[in-house]
């Protein structure tokens, strides 16, 4: 039975974003950088590639997000990749303030027009042979270590979305 486009997001929601939130928490550490001196915070873009419960392949995917052609070569490499064909599905996760193309927050319906370029946040977008849905995590305050943190997600409009149907991770 073919489900509707917002069952669908539904669907993504419930059973593969906030089942993976813990293995996102995970992959943060083991992806943000810190300077010397002050903490700072930046999530490495990538993507993980689901192979059932809790098991994730992560494809990392570094300055994917400065131009259209850096983000279609990015894709194309994981396309290649031999289990990439065998996930379930895909999330791309991408820190808002290391993303210039595509600059979703200003071309779509954005949930925080004053804020466009001054909020930093974390981007997921999910993907499945048939469906997609993006979510943004805003950043809203700090933990112990100065660290910026993600306290709730956003879903966002069908609108903005990181990747266009030719860039789809599963062609």
């Amino acid at each position: 039975v073919a489900l509707a486009a917002e069952e669908r997001c539904q669907y993504i929601r419930e059973h593969m974003v906030s089942d993976t939130l813990g293995d996102l928490e995970v992959t943060f550490k083991q992806n943000t950088g810190k300077g010397e001196g002050e903490p700072t915070f930046e999530l490495t873009e990538h993507v993980l590639l689901n192979h059932g419960p809790h098991q994730f392949g992560v494809i990392g995917t570094r300055d994917s997000f400065r131009s259209a052609e850096d983000m279609r070569n990015a894709i194309s490499f994981v396309r290649q990749q031999h289990f990439t064909a065998a996930a379930k599905f895909a999330l791309i996760v991408v820190q808002k303030s290391r993303v210039t193309y595509p600059k979703v927050w200003w071309a779509h319906p954005w949930p925080f027009p004053e804020d466009r370029d001054a909020i930093d946040g974390i981007f997921v977008e999910a993907h499945t042979r048939h469906a997609h849905g993006t979510w943004f995590m805003p950043f809203e305050g700090t933990d112990a270590r100065g660290r910026p943190i993600a306290q709730r997600e956003v879903r966002l409009s069908q609108e903005c979305r990181l990747l266009d149907d030719d860039l789809a991770i599963f062609p």
